[in-house]
């Protein structure tokens, strides 16, 4: 089975009629399609991102049937950020730590 590499290009930011500002709240939970948003977010200076790193669990997998009822998945490709970093096993570390730093002094941080 051959497969071609895609890439996803956008157009650019374009207009940008939300002026607030974004917070992505992650954990050690925050895996797959969610770290892509996250690592793009990241990348493009969108949003804040608070409370702990991610899993750093983001591969493409395929399966296939063995035999009495069982499939066998194996990763068939891995997702890498257009800047080059690699998603699958390097979780995306938060900008502020919530535990650590507690909630009003989050707040405080993201309204400046």
């Amino acid at each position: 089975m051959k497969k071609s590499p895609i890439v996803l290009e956008t157009e650019g930011l374009g207009n940008k009629p939300f002026h607030g500002r974004v917070v992505l709240l992650v954990d050690r939970h925050t895996a797959s399609a969610a770290e892509m948003i996250v690592a793009f977010a990241r990348e493009n200076s969108l949003a804040v991102i608070v409370d702990e790193k991610t899993a750093g669990r983001l591969l493409s997998a395929t399966s296939a049937k063995v035999g009495h009822g069982y499939r066998l998945a194996f990763p068939t490709g891995a997702y890498y950020t257009w800047k080059g970093s690699v998603l699958e096993g390097t979780p995306i570390e938060p900008d502020q730590a919530l535990r650590s730093t507690g909630v009003n002094r989050v707040v405080a941080t993201i309204r400046n």
